[in-house]
């Protein structure tokens, strides 16, 4: 038996799907991109580069304004509510209201620095080849790797630069979904677990 108890989220939804992998990737980026060793420099970009490939599968950006303004239309609707902490509430729409002018932004493109940059369409032209980024075949990602750890980092930095308000919305977002209900004690008996939902609510996660 585990000694701590495992989540296990299911996303109802392509655009909420989408959301859990972005989240995902940006907690490995998180993890390495102030590290110095050179592997985890390596993971790090990895991680960038699978952001912007899902970037270019479907117009992230839009979904979540969508979502946000979704959120933002049922949190006003609460200011009605006498029992609603006020507060609270305008501090969450305030949050929102920042989030959405970022993106909003007509010059904000997420992700534009890493797919311009030659060194990251390099590794990405090999990434998914096993071995495919070793020395011999990228010797400019081999120089790369063997800066000092101060220049790496820096560069991370700008590559995840243009990345950090749309993983600012992502956050939002699903902290509003996962806090929108209260958690229920469930059992999966012989580790499967089934629930009808009712058709009537909107079900995200």
């Amino acid at each position: 038996q585990a000694d701590t108890d495992v989540a296990y989220e299911q996303p109802l939804s392509e655009r909420i799907r989408t959301f859990l992998r972005l989240e995902h990737l940006f907690s490995v980026v998180i993890a390495n991109i102030g590290e110095p060793a050179d592997g985890a420099s390596r993971v790090a970009i990895s991680a960038l580069i699978d952001v912007t490939d899902i970037l270019s599968r479907a117009d992230v950006k839009a979904e979540l304004m969508k979502e946000l303004d979704r959120q933002a239309a049922v949190l006003t609707a609460l200011k009605r509510n006498p029992k609603v902490d006020l507060g609270r509430l305008q501090d969450a729409l305030g949050r929102l209201d920042g989030v959405m002018a970022k993106l909003r932004a007509p010059d904000y493109q997420p992700g534009q620095s890493l797919r311009r940059d030659e060194l990251v369409a390099a590794i990405r032209q090999r990434i998914s080849i096993p071995g495919g980024t070793c020395n011999f075949d990228l010797p400019g990602v081999h120089f790369w790797l063997s800066l000092p750890s101060a220049q790496r980092i820096e560069q991370l930095g700008r590559w995840y630069a243009d990345l950090r308000a749309l993983r600012e919305a992502v956050d939002l977002a699903l902290t509003i979904i996962r806090s929108s209900a209260t958690p229920s004690v469930e059992m999966a008996r012989g580790g499967f677990f089934q629930q009808a939902l009712d058709p009537n609510t909107t079900c995200h996660l």
